[in-house]
């Protein structure tokens, strides 16, 4: 089997930026090496789910991985910190201080007047103990059934590189391997070298390394286009023209569009390219929204994806 890398970047789509003359971040950016691909690439447009729907960050992320499922965050949120057992039961709750209660429990301060507790079972008797706190959400914890977990499904061994932790979460829950890459920061300013070479150092070991970005998103959110474009320019040289060398497959999209005129996700579609030595390329010469809507992979739900590029790895 060949070696693919998946590069996830988080919030790549936008609206058209006035200042930029018109044209998207990722469509104004000078991206030589990602633009050098994309000719020899398959291309189109994804959606997370129907068209309008603006999609939230778990679900986005786990229909790229070919997931669409009905999921509570609560989960995810708790197994940035620790390994939750089958049947556990989890509420979030709003407290200024830590809670305290009569029982056993862990309790995860997951953020500022934001709390989960985690006990071994369901017992109705928990929310009188709780009456005197807010309860924003609660569940009952339940795993994928073994069959269902990522490498059992598709055949292929993973691993998931990213410096946002409910993103490993995510990799956490579908038991696919994942690490945080030393010196990543999660922030505007990656260090997006640390990825390109753990990547490589690893390549031998697995069939499909992804790689996830989160700093075009965090900028959309600032509302700044133009550093969002500079970091488009900066994941091409730093990462990209660093890895393409290494790896038979190369797929890059976004896991949703995030505008940097409203400062949130939108519901407009995703670009994606597959480069790969059996790609049925068209004749996109710029990777970007308008352009990738013309590619031979045309409009496809993002969980359809996965199997596309596992398909070329073959």
């Amino acid at each position: 089997m060949d070696k693919g890398v998946f590069i996830i970047l988080d919030g790549l789509g936008d609206n058209l930026i006035k200042e930029l003359r018109y044209k998207t971040p990722l469509e104004d950016a000078k991206k030589q090496n990602i633009d050098k691909l994309v000719r020899y690439s398959e291309c189109g447009l994804l959606y997370t789910k129907e068209r309008g729907h603006v999609p939230r960050c778990i679900e986005s992320n786990l229909s790229l991985l070919g997931y669409d499922f009905k999921y509570n965050e609560i989960i995810f949120k708790a197994l940035i910190y620790k390994e939750l057992k089958e049947n556990q039961f989890l509420i979030e709750i709003e407290s200024k201080e830590e809670p305290k209660i009569e029982g056993e429990y862990d309790i995860i301060k997951y953020k500022d007047n934001d709390y989960i507790l985690i006990f071994d079972k369901y017992d109705k008797k928990i929310f009188e103990k709780l009456k005197k706190y807010t309860i924003k959400n609660k569940t009952i914890y339940k795993g994928l059934n073994k069959k269902d977990l990522f490498e059992n499904k598709y055949k292929v061994k993973a691993l998931y590189l990213s410096s946002s932790p409910i993103h490993l979460s995510i990799a956490k829950y579908l038991k696919i391997d994942y690490e945080k890459p030393l010196g990543t920061t999660g922030k505007s300013n990656e260090n997006l070298f640390s990825f390109s070479e753990y990547a490589i150092a690893n390549r031998h070991k697995y069939d499909i390394i992804f790689i996830h970005i989160r700093a075009p998103d965090i900028l959309s959110h600032l509302k700044n286009p133009f550093r969002k474009k500079k970091i488009i320019e900066e994941i091409d040289e730093y990462l990209v023209k660093r890895i393409k060398e290494y790896f038979d497959a190369i797929l890059i999209t976004g896991d949703h569009s995030t505008s940097s005129i409203k400062g949130r996700h939108i519901s407009d579609p995703v670009p994606v390219m597959i480069y790969s030595k059996y790609s049925r390329y068209g004749f996109v010469k710029n990777f970007s929204e308008r352009k990738c809507v013309k590619g031979t992979l045309g409009i496809l739900n993002s969980k359809d994806i996965i199997k596309i590029f596992i398909d070329r790895l073959k």
